[in-house]
């Protein structure tokens, strides 16, 4: 039986500057092309290969350094407090509107839509039509709201909360 032609290998390695080389893996041109096409912009390779697993996010580089935007959910995902899949309610009572958005492993939002957003007030805003602040408004099942969450959060990750004025 004679062997199957060699893949054609792709390197999906980076060396991150002042640090030591991080593991290599090799994947054909056509899981690049899948990472690529499921990945939204921003993303790393790594943060869509962590989501599809069901990984949390990689919340903090090597000394602490927080890896994720200020004002993302990375935070509150890492250290357990959002679960990956878990479903965010914002109630508008004046307007008779309730959204629901669904957390993504890499600590974004993902409306029923399927639009993701990198962070609550991104999404409350487009939801909205007009500038919103989504901290305040996004809520657990319990009611909690993701600004409360925050408080929660150790004292060793970035808890400088987001402005809820205007």
């Amino acid at each position: 039986m004679p062997n199957p032609p060699a893949p054609d290998y792709t390197q999906a390695a980076v060396e991150m500057k002042g640090h030591s080389c991080m593991p290599k893996i090799f994947v054909d041109t056509d899981v690049i092309a899948a990472i690529t096409e499921r990945g939204k912009f921003g993303e790393t390779y790594n943060d869509v290969i962590r989501e599809a697993l069901g990984l949390p996010p990689l919340a903090f580089q090597m000394g602490g350094r927080r890896l994720g935007k200020p004002g993302s959910l990375t935070d509150l995902v890492a250290v357990g407090l959002l679960k990956p899949g878990q479903t965010l309610t914002w109630h508008r009572p004046n307007l008779k509107q309730t959204h629901e958005v669904t957390v993504t492993a890499s600590g974004r939002l993902r409306t029923r839509t399927g639009e993701v957003f990198d962070s609550p007030d991104a999404c409350a805003t487009a939801l909205a039509g007009h500038p919103s602040k989504g901290w305040p408004n996004w809520r657990t099942e319990d009611g909690t709201s993701l600004l409360e969450l925050r408080a929660f959060l150790p004292p060793d990750t970035d808890k400088t909360p987001p402005s809820v004025d205007g």
